[in-house]
């Protein structure tokens, strides 16, 4: 059985060999030519052949010529006879020759189709999954009519050319945006549209307007260079506060000011690099940007460790500001209340970690009663929750109380929440970080 299937696959491949040898008059090659040389020269003529499009117009005689110049090849570092390499060249030279007049007369056909097809190509139809899927099946579909190219009528021309045309197209965007497409497709995936709504809108709008102007004129770099550069900033953004906002658990908008500063500190370091005159002035700045991305942190780690009804968390300048809303001292006393505590507790662990240069208690009342006592009653009850903080861990010579009274009312003294409001303790701590620079706005929170 072995033996039979063995003569069997022979006379298949000798009746292949044969057919594919009358096809066409094997090329005359001199006795004494180099194979080596030779078929250096057929590569060189090969990769002619792809640039003029023999691969689509006339693929056939173009891979037969390529096929014996591979087995010319093989048989070359097989050792065999010069007398067989050389009959594989002569047959690939004539295949080769074949598929250059076919391509020639056709190309003559439909040029339009092939200018069209070559942009595909030089705009990097090839580089893309999605295009090269799409630049193989119009190939076949040309190599298929590539008999009948000259009996074709003025539609199917502009159809074929249209089509290539768009994978030129579609290559183009891919190479501008291929990048903004897929963060943004990313984000989407991982629920963007919840985290950060804004940032997604903005890279959404900036992405389409960017691919408008690639449509409205794909050769013209110039006129969407710009769009493209910002669709790929902005998704850069979407992406790093999609990031923030899911790792943080924090709102978009926080998230969004924690990257834009972190950015900003990223471009001062760059110019800080580039630009040796400046030096000084650029550490500077980079500090101070620095300074209030860790403000910016720091806010925003304070404010989860409070509810709505215990406190508010501000920025003060340089400084995190604790408003307390729920210390319910008893009316004309200062010792702590114990449903105080957890609270106080709260602010201790909030002041150790941000490692504080300097703590200040400030005590307010409202406006009922005398001055004198509302302004005692205050630095008693602000001393009694800075001996509570002392007595937990914060230096003493970091800590600081001070009475106000109602000196500084945040609101109307002369309604009952008014009045409410302004009874209050304030909390005022400088980061040690705070010291490299000011911030230069106050921003509540």
């Amino acid at each position: 059985m072995k033996l039979n299937k063995m003569v069997a696959l022979s006379i298949v491949s000798l009746t292949a060999a044969i057919t594919a040898c009358s096809s066409v008059k094997k090329a005359d090659v001199a006795a004494g030519a180099n194979p080596s040389e030779e078929i250096a020269s057929l590569d060189q003529k090969i990769e002619q052949g792809y640039a003029a499009q023999f691969d689509v117009l006339a693929q056939s005689d173009f891979e037969k010529a390529r096929s014996y110049i591979k087995e010319a090849k093989e048989d070359l570092a097989s050792n065999q006879s010069q007398k067989e390499i050389l009959g594989d060249i002569g047959y690939a030279q004539s295949y080769y020759n074949r598929a250059a007049e076919k391509a020639a007369t056709r190309k003559e056909k439909a040029p339009g189709i092939l200018e069209a097809r070559q942009k595909a190509l030089d705009a990097g139809a090839r580089k893309f999954p999605p295009t090269l899927k799409q630049l193989g099946k119009l190939d076949d579909d040309v190599r298929s009519e590539s008999d009948k190219l000259e009996k074709m009528n003025a539609g199917e021309v502009s159809g074929l050319q249209a089509k290539y045309l768009q994978l030129e197209l579609d290559a183009i965007m891919n190479t501008q945006l291929g990048k903004s497409a897929a963060q943004i497709q990313g984000a989407k995936d991982k629920k963007a549209s919840s985290y950060a709504p804004m940032a997604l809108k903005r890279a959404e709008l900036d992405y389409q307007n960017a691919a408008n102007l690639i449509a409205a004129n794909r050769n013209g770099t110039s006129t969407y260079e710009a769009a493209v550069a910002k669709s790929n900033t902005t998704s850069d953004i979407l992406s790093a506060i999609l990031a923030t906002t899911r790792s943080g658990k924090i709102d978009e908008n926080s998230a969004t000011k924690i990257v834009m500063q972190d950015r900003k500190i990223k471009n001062l370091e760059g110019q800080v690099a580039e630009a040796g005159t400046t030096l000084e002035m650029q550490g500077q700045e980079l500090k101070r940007a620095g300074a209030a991305l860790s403000m910016q942190e720091s806010l925003d780690k304070a404010r989860k460790e409070f509810t709505k009804e215990e406190a508010d968390v501000f920025q003060q300048g340089d400084k995190l500001l604790i408003r307390l809303k729920s210390m319910n001292f008893a009316s004309g006393r200062s010792d702590l209340p114990s449903d105080a505590l957890p609270v106080l507790a709260k602010v201790k662990d909030v002041a150790q970690g941000l490692g504080p240069k300097a703590l200040v208690v400030e005590g307010h009342t409202d406006s009922t009663g005398n001055a004198k006592i509302n302004s005692k009653l205050s630095e008693e009850r602000a001393s009694a929750i800075a001996k509570y903080l002392e007595t937990n861990g914060i230096e003493e010579g970091k800590l600081q109380s001070v009475g106000y009274g109602f000196k500084k009312p945040i609101a109307s003294n002369k309604t009952s929440t008014g009045r409410a409001q302004n009874r209050r303790v304030d909390i005022v701590i400088t980061p040690e970080k705070a010291s490299a620079g000011k911030t230069e706005k106050s921003e509540q929170m």
